[in-house]
């Protein structure tokens, strides 16, 4: 969203920082089975139990990760996570127009590709190419959700960069 804001009207934004934004189609980890159990879990508003399951989709994913992650989970629309699961979320999503459309500086605070990042370095060194004002900071040791992996970390790229804006 907010790099279709900054596409389409350039002179609201100044600067970006987006943490590990999901940029592809891809669909939710896991089997249609898992993904109806998760929706389940939602429903129930189970945290524990959908905690255990986003732990068997994804092993490396640290306890309090999953327990973190499955609280936002149940106070999502069931919906809004069939979409998710489904991959049609990003149906219409052009995040290469997007990037290349961007006016404002942009820095993406991503996490380690072999910890469970959504990037791989071939498609960092994409999006750099697409956009010149496009910057990469991959966090060593975080996962997916670097703010809370490595909160101090990624609050210190974010003002960093704020601070490099200028923005009078």
């Amino acid at each position: 969203v907010a790099m279709a804001v900054a596409a389409e009207s350039p002179e609201l934004v100044k600067g970006l920082c987006l943490q590990e934004p999901t940029l592809r189609r891809q669909a939710l980890s896991g089997t249609a089975e898992q993904h109806t159990q998760m929706r389940a879990l939602i429903v129930a508003q189970d945290v524990p139990g959908l905690a255990q399951l986003l732990r068997e989709v994804d092993p490396r994913q640290p306890p309090q990760e999953a327990l973190d992650r499955a609280e936002n989970m149940t106070h999502m629309d069931p919906a809004a996570f069939e979409a998710f699961a489904s991959g049609k979320v990003w149906d219409g999503l052009d995040a290469e127009q997007l990037a290349r459309r961007l006016h404002c500086p942009t820095v993406i605070v991503t996490g380690d590709d072999a910890q469970g990042s959504v990037f791989s370095d071939a498609e960092l060194d994409r999006l750099r190419s697409l956009n010149a004002r496009v910057r990469v900071l991959r966090v060593s040791g975080a996962r997916h959700r670097v703010h809370l992996s490595h909160p101090a970390e990624f609050v210190s790229a974010c003002l960093q960069f704020v601070r490099s804006l200028d923005v009078a």
